[in-house]
């Protein structure tokens, strides 16, 4: 399956889908992914309360799923973005609904634990992926931004 061009304009969905994003660190990291996705021409979707730790993840398992069904049934969203890895990625494997993300085709990043997702992905949708950086850790750490 083929997947259209990402263009200025678009949307990009954020998800936590593993470890918790209540450290003191966090906030203006992750201000810095979005303002770095947003300089390169991306409108920014968030509709998950950061602020939270549930047992070291950034919530339930249901919550998580609820949080990343909700941007794969957004038209809008062209681009499905994990704010970080972890090993808590590994609690949603069996809760994914393939069938869903199949029929709403767009792109997904993953990396570091969140690399099994993309590769869930295109193993279960045949939907291309890429490997690439989390929002947080590791764009979010950036102080200056390349040129777009």
């Amino acid at each position: 399956m083929k997947l259209e061009k990402l263009k200025k304009g678009d949307k990009v969905g954020f998800v936590s889908l593993t470890n918790a994003t209540d450290t003191e660190e966090f906030p203006e990291s992750f201000q810095n992914a979005i303002e770095y996705y947003q300089s390169l021409g991306f409108e920014t979707v968030l509709k998950q309360n950061l602020q939270q730790n549930y047992f070291g993840a950034s919530d339930t398992v249901e919550n998580r799923i609820t949080a990343l069904n909700e941007l794969i049934v957004d038209d809008e969203i062209k681009m499905i973005v994990p704010i970080r890895g972890g090993t808590r990625f590994n609690q949603l494997i069996y809760d994914i609904d393939y069938k869903l993300i199949r029929d709403n085709p767009k792109w997904y990043g993953g990396f570091s634990d969140t690399s099994a997702f993309i590769n869930l992905i295109q193993k279960n949708t045949g939907l291309p992926g890429f490997h690439g950086l989390d929002a947080n850790y590791h764009i979010g750490e950036w102080k200056k931004f390349p040129k777009s």
